[in-house]
């Protein structure tokens, strides 16, 4: 690599200790003979209109934020050359973690100048706000509908740019404890082919092997998507698969039973509301960590790819 972009979270820029690390990623490229340009990421989900514009000028395009901000970058990157890095400076940093990239800047980036381009298939999800037209985006990692997903939009709330990760738990907490636990239909085609229809308060689909603490077992350069799900709507059950994925970190797959939740390996899920249920709220829909939609979704598979730099 001779001249990288920087893609640029404009968070970072509120907090010293993200402006200094900052510095000391330029300094690394720069000590590597790298040249960089750095740019701050637009709002509304439109960074991947900024790579599409300019990223075919450097030879990589370089996330410095968390996983929403790679996933913005994604959305641009779609099925061209651009390889895509990640200098983790995120809560959750998620795609970190399963490349197996350091959590500290200088680190990362001495991982990313020994990495090799390598192309990923990635999820699609389409979903709206209510009457919204429905929407497309791209995910590498996760997707799905029910308590993870409104915990990921209270988390901010509850100071998840303050205390981090363990925002995520005292939100799942509240939310365990106060909120209302909904239901919703989930429609599943598996790697056979075989459909199926049930009734469920919790779903997420899963392209990595790790998600924090827990251990799904899915695969970023698999052609399927693990989905584990709980059945029904019942606040124990919810709470017994929530602490089986934090504290036993494992799931296992083929429908079988796993503490209160099932798992398999599917092409396509499709959601929606349980027809005649009056619902306190409508329930959000994520992907990557970014709540995009409520209610109904269809999160699958696809032949579309992006180039990520894997050490």
């Amino acid at each position: 690599m001779h001249r990288v972009l920087l893609l640029i979270n404009p968070l970072i820029g509120q907090r010293a200790r993200r402006k200094r690390d900052l510095v000391r990623v330029q300094e690394a490229f720069r000590a590597a003979g790298v040249h960089t340009v750095t740019e701050e990421t637009p709002r509304d989900h439109a960074a991947g209109d900024l790579v599409r514009a300019i990223g075919q000028n450097f030879d990589a395009v370089i996330p410095c934020g968390g996983d929403g901000t790679i996933f913005d970058v994604v959305q641009g990157a779609v099925e061209t050359e651009i390889p895509i890095g990640v200098v983790p400076f995120g809560t959750g940093n998620i795609l970190a973690q399963n490349l197996g990239i350091p959590l500290d800047p200088v680190r990362a980036v001495e991982t990313l100048l020994r990495s090799q381009p390598r192309m990923v298939p990635l999820g699609r999800i389409t979903c709206g706000f209510e009457d919204e037209p429905a929407r497309s985006w791209y995910f590498m990692f996760a997707a799905g509908l029910g308590m993870h997903a409104s915990v990921l939009g209270a988390s901010t709330g509850w100071g998840k740019h303050t205390i981090g990760p363990a925002a995520y738990y005292v939100a799942g907490m509240a939310r365990l404890l106060r909120g209302r636990i909904e239901p919703f239909m989930m429609e599943t085609t598996d790697v056979n082919g075989l459909v199926e229809l049930r009734e469920y308060c919790e779903a997420i689909g899963v392209r990595v092997a790790a998600l924090n603490r827990w251990r799904p077992g899915g695969g970023l350069y698999s052609g399927s998507i693990r989905i584990v799900a709980v059945p029904g709507s019942s606040r124990v059950a919810l709470a017994r698969a929530s602490f089986q994925a934090i504290v036993h970190r494992s799931t296992e797959v083929g429908g079988r039973r796993q503490g209160a939740a099932v798992s398999g390996d599917f092409v396509r899920a499709i959601f929606r509301p349980v027809p005649g249920y009056e619902y306190a709220s409508p329930i959000e829909v994520e992907a990557d960590g970014e709540v995009l939609g409520t209610s109904s979704a269809t999160i699958e598979i696809t032949n579309d790819r992006v180039t990520l730099l894997v050490p």
